[in-house]
């Protein structure tokens, strides 16, 4: 579905803003929740399910989707920078 609309967006030559490109985190005193039926709390992060993670990782799926319909309406570079780079995780047990 998401595709799906990024392409009929850009098929009618609209404009587009994926907000948040990335994800973000915010842990000062701006938490909340939401509430349809009930409430649930929400973290305070930008993460859900963005293109690009908060640590610079993509999300596979979504990015190359999003990435072959932009390649249908306008060109790519040549030699494309696929920000894919090797990291090493540690997580840490305590601190």
């Amino acid at each position: 579905i998401f595709a799906e609309g990024v392409d009929k967006i850009l098929k009618y030559n609209g404009s587009i803003n994926f907000y948040m490109v990335f994800g973000g985190t915010n842990f000062q005193f701006t938490n909340g929740g939401d509430q349809t039926l009930a409430y649930h709390p929400i973290i305070t992060s930008y993460d859900y399910n963005a293109i690009i993670t908060e640590c610079g990782d993509t999300y596979p799926t979504k990015f190359k989707a999003v990435r072959d319909i932009i390649a249908k309406y306008l060109p790519l570079p040549t030699n494309p920078n696929t920000g894919i780079i090797t990291k090493r995780f540690i997580w840490y047990t305590s601190v």
